[in-house]
């Protein structure tokens, strides 16, 4: 997004409360339509407006999309660390559940999860035929 359209509360405060409604509105939505719907504004209000205005309404709700994406996930990447050490120091609860729960979660995401036997008895004298095709034919 251009930096020349300014700061997102700069640009906020350029809208009457319809056009701050629909664009808070559209950046959670997939297109105009469901944008002004879900503001409660009618097709007649969003056609109203010129397709200037219109393209810089939605050029306002990008930006609110991707800032608070980012603004968020910034968020949970500054707190990934004390979350890891969070749950290291669960490992030692005295709880057994909760250390076990925790050192489990630690083994998942460090190498993975344990994989699972899968028992299956079959009924039936036919035997198996497995075919193995090596080539694009």
């Amino acid at each position: 997004m251009a930096d020349t359209l300014g700061t997102l509360q700069e640009l906020l405060e350029t809208l009457d409360t319809n056009e701050v409604a629909y664009v808070f509105a559209r950046s959670n939505e997939p297109d105009n339509k469901h944008g002004y719907e879900s503001a409660g504004l009618s097709k007649g209000w969003w056609y109203g407006k010129s397709e200037e205005r219109r393209e810089r309404l939605n050029m306002i709700s990008l930006k609110l999309k991707i800032d608070t994406s980012f603004k968020a996930r910034k968020v949970l990447v500054e707190a990934a660390e004390k979350a890891a050490e969070k749950l290291v120091e669960l490992m030692d609860d005295r709880h057994a559940s909760i250390a076990q729960r925790s050192a489990v979660e630690v083994l998942d995401r460090t190498i993975g999860k344990a994989t699972q036997k899968i028992e299956q008895k079959v009924d039936s004298n036919q035997p198996i035929v497995i075919n193995v095709t090596v080539g694009d034919d």
